[in-house]
Formats: C-alpha cells, sequence, structure tokens
C-alpha cells in the first residue's frame, strides 16, 4: 500500500456521493468496494469488513477492497478482547497508528493508521488502514466515525445480499392444474387428463384410492392415506402438499380440497385441483443457493468447510468436520438422521448431542417435530428459542423449557441419488437469531454434508466388511500338516 497524501476538504462532496452509492447498491458485502470508489479525501487507503456472529465472541472477514494480501485479515475465525476489531463488535470505536494492528498481520510490520469502527444496525465492523507512521487527524477520524454511521444506516431490508431478491420481476410461468372427485364411500377417484398426466397414469378415468396411493413413494402414500381420513367426515377447505415420482425427479403436487356434506342424505363430496408446484420448489431452493454464493464467495470459511469434508473419511469424521467448522458460530451440536420404514434413523452425531438421539432415533417419520417436517418436506425448519419452538409446536410446551439447547436448525441435507431423504439438526447452546448470511452458511454445510455423505457411508460399511473379515479369520482354525 502506496501512501497518498489525504484532502479532508473533499469529504463533504465525496460523502454525498457516498451515501448515494450506498443505498443504489443495498448489498453490505459491496461497502469496501464502493468506499474506495467514492472517497479520495482520506488518502490511499483500504477498507474490510468482519461480519459479527455468535454474540459477538467471533469475527469472519466478509470482503475487503484496496488492501494487499500481507494487509487483508485472516480467513479463519478472530477472537479475544486484545484485537481493536473484536472491541469494536461490542461497541467500542478504535483508532491507532504505528506497529499496533486492528487484527491479526503475521506477514508485515510495516507501519499504518488504522480505524475499526462498529456497525450496529449492520452486525458488522469496518476496518480502515492506511499506510505510514502518521495518524489520523481530528477531522478525519469525525469522517471515519460519519462514514460508518451512513453503513450502518443501510435499510435492514437491503443490509444483506439477497434483498434484491425480492425486488426481481415477478415470475409467470404456465401451470397445470387437473381436477378430482372422491367418493369416500367406494374409495374410488375420477379425474381429468391433466390430473392423470401430473400423476403418471393414462388417460381420464376412475381409479380406486390404493392405486393412486401405489404410484407414491411409500412415505408420501402414508402422509396422504393420513390426510385422506383426517378429511373423512369433516366437512371444509383442505391443503395436501406431496411428492409424486417422475422419470427425470420428484414432481410437487398441491392438492385443494372441498368436502362438503349433503344435509339431507348426509353423503359426502369430494372434490378439488391438483396443481403442480415443483417450480415454486425449484425456485425456493435457486433462491436459497444464490444466497449461500453471494454471502460465502468472499470469505475462506467455505473453503475451509469444503477442504474439511473433502478430508473426512467414514461418517462420524464428516461430522466432525462440519461441526469443527460451524462451532465458532455458536454451534453446539449436530445430528445426522435418514428417514427409513416410516422412522427416524440417527446415522452420527458431533458436539454435545446427548439428549436429542435417544429422543429422536426411532420417532415416527410423520411426527411433528422439526427434523421429521425437514426430512418429509425436504424444507429447512428454523426455531429461534425455546419459546420459538413452541410457537411452531405447541404440543412441545412442556418439554421444550427442559431441552439442553436453546435454538435449532433443521435443514435438509440433500444427497443426489439416495434411497432414503436425509436431514440435519443444527442446535445451539443459547437463542439464535438466523439471519441470511447465518442461514447460508447453514445452508451451505448441509448441501456439503450431502455430497460427502453417500462417499463416507461407502468408507464405513467397506470398514464394517473388511472387520467382519478380520473376526471370522481370527476364529478360524489353522489346520497343520502332522510331523513325522
Amino acid at each position: 500500500m502506496a501512501a497518498q497524501p489525504p484532502s479532508p476538504r473533499r469529504f463533504p462532496e465525496e460523502f454525498a456521493r457516498l451515501r448515494e452509492a450506498l443505498v443504489r447498491s443495498g448489498d453490505l458485502a459491496e461497502v469496501p468496494h464502493i468506499l474506495l470508489a467514492a472517497l479520495s479525501c482520506l488518502g490511499r487507503v483500504g477498507w474490510a469488513l468482519l461480519q459479527v456472529e455468535s454474540g459477538g465472541r467471533h469475527l469472519y472477514p466478509d470482503a475487503a477492497h484496496g488492501l494487499p494480501p500481507e494487509w487483508s485479515p485472516s480467513a479463519f475465525p478472530l477472537s479475544g478482547d486484545e484485537w481493536p476489531a473484536v472491541r469494536a463488535a461490542a461497541g467500542e470505536a478504535g483508532f491507532g497508528a504505528g506497529p499496533q494492528r486492528p487484527y491479526p498481520l503475521a506477514r508485515t510490520d510495516a507501519p499504518a493508521a488504522w480505524a475499526a469502527l462498529p456497525l450496529a444496525g449492520a452486525a458488522s465492523v469496518l476496518v480502515c488502514l492506511r499506510p505510514g507512521s502518521g495518524g489520523w487527524s481530528a477531522h478525519e477520524r469525525d469522517c471515519l466515525l460519519r462514514i460508518a454511521g451512513a453503513v450502518a444506516d443501510l435499510p435492514a431490508s437491503t443490509a444483506h445480499p439477497g434483498a434484491r431478491l425480492v425486488r426481481d420481476p415477478i415470475r409467470i410461468h404456465p401451470v397445470s392444474r387437473g381436477t378430482f372427485a372422491f367418493d369416500p364411500v367406494s374409495q374410488r377417484v375420477t379425474c381429468d387428463r391433466t390430473f392423470a398426466s401430473l400423476h403418471g397414469i393414462p388417460g381420464r378415468a376412475g381409479y380406486h384410492l390404493r392405486t393412486l396411493l401405489a404410484l407414491l413413494p411409500a412415505e408420501e402414500a402414508a402422509r396422504v392415506r393420513q390426510a385422506v381420513n383426517r378429511m373423512s367426515g369433516e366437512p371444509g377447505e383442505w391443503e395436501v402438499v406431496y411428492r409424486a415420482p417422475r422419470p427425470d425427479g420428484a414432481a410437487y403436487l398441491r392438492a385443494q380440497i372441498l368436502s362438503t356434506v349433503n344435509t339431507g342424505t348426509g353423503r359426502e363430496t369430494v372434490r378439488g385441483t391438483v396443481t403442480e408446484v415443483t417450480e415454486e420448489f425449484l425456485d425456493a431452493a435457486a433462491d436459497l443457493q444464490r444466497l449461500q454464493r453471494n454471502r460465502l464467495r468472499r470469505t475462506g470459511r467455505l473453503a475451509a468447510l469444503s477442504a474439511a469434508v473433502a478430508s473426512a473419511a467414514g461418517t462420524a469424521e464428516l461430522l466432525a468436520a462440519v461441526h469443527a467448522s460451524l462451532a465458532p458460530a455458536g454451534v453446539a451440536a449436530l445430528l445426522l438422521a435418514e428417514g427409513r420404514g416410516g422412522r427416524v434413523e440417527v446415522v452420527a452425531t458431533a458436539g454435545r448431542a446427548t439428549e436429542e438421539p435417544a429422543v429422536l432415533d426411532g420417532t415416527p417419520l410423520d411426527s411433528s417435530l422439526p427434523l421429521c417436517d425437514a426430512l418429509r418436506r425436504q424444507l429447512p425448519v428454523f426455531a429461534t428459542s425455546p419459546q420459538d419452538l413452541v410457537d411452531q409446536y405447541p404440543h412441545l410446551a412442556l418439554l421444550a423449557p427442559r431441552l439442553e439447547h436453546r435454538a435449532w436448525a433443521a435443514l435438509p441435507v440433500p444427497t443426489p441419488a439416495a434411497a432414503h431423504p436425509a436431514a440435519c439438526l443444527v442446535s445451539f447452546d443459547r437463542p439464535h437469531v438466523f439471519e441470511p448470511q447465518n442461514e447460508a452458511l447453514l445452508v451451505a454445510a448441509a448441501e456439503l454434508l450431502g455430497q460427502a455423505l453417500q462417499r463416507c457411508r461407502a468408507y464405513d460399511a467397506a470398514c464394517a466388511r473388511t472387520a467382519a473379515l478380520l473376526d471370522s479369520v481370527r476364529n478360524t482354525p489353522f489346520w497343520h500338516t502332522p510331523q513325522g
């Protein structure tokens, strides 16, 4: 970093342009680039943005601009009150010059002026570095505080990347909607051609309910049968979302049902429509992936997590590697489970997971629990506190206060070509607000876990076969040729 004379007189004009650029961008990760482009009044400076996670105990580098590698923050989480950047996360602005550093810099001992500025509204810390032995003047300090205030004042709706997704043009796409009627007495379904096509059956005709259920995966068929039984004899409007197999993958269908009872005859009539909503699910998955890429592309966390997952051998080692990567973000325990035979099967745990395995292993898959819902629906479930858990699952009101952990995220684990759905329960020791950057890291971890799970399960199976072979060899008597 070569020094450049500061020009404080230009600050008012540049500050006005800076505010306009920040509002236009609405992306916190672009702040260092915007600052470098909009401001020259402070001389030759570089900027770094660090995200505050886990109650302010750790900082993660999020974005930097204008800093050469030897001046950039490490990709590893930063903690320790001796560092001004960490103190800034607690609200204490810091200024310094000379050999002191706002965060560890192992590859240079050149003097520099630095400022560590809290961004309370964005749960972040802004760091400015300027080479040279001279410090900041009083006017420059005031300028830096005003800059930090402008960044912290970004609207909450635009403080995180991915917010612009909600401002995208409305999505319009064709809809496939079929109609049907169901006779609860004969258990027969009459349908139109669209309904038949959505379920992969020929033509327009009548089918027995069990024939249609046989077309669905066993767990989906059980859910649909349970829904039909619940609706039986109860007039009203109902909605059921379920998966139907397709040659190119699963399709998601939404059935909207109207059940009426004739007051004179007492005969129940059930009619409804089925709409394919696969694109909605794919759009939601694409939005999550886009959010993940936007938040993690600029940091080394994803690379470190990928390396840890790639080097893991078995399933237990895989989950331990993921837990080690997520522990600085406040994750206390991980539990990996699959849905098998209509029940939850715990595959592995890591961290302080003492209660969940005993409670969840063998639980019926149709139970109303975060992990079961994530396994069945393949959508994430977040509970920020025991009270939030009770708000979503009122039947857990007596259990929630006695649970060891205080926040949970149940995440589907995408496993290509897997026969059984998988999900991961992430537990926190304290109530946890799942901000977009936190959700993105967890979703990325679940995706990486899914990519490596099949390989690690194969390794476990190979080890089990080897151990069984060695045991059989040890138990086999050796035959010796008689001497003499």
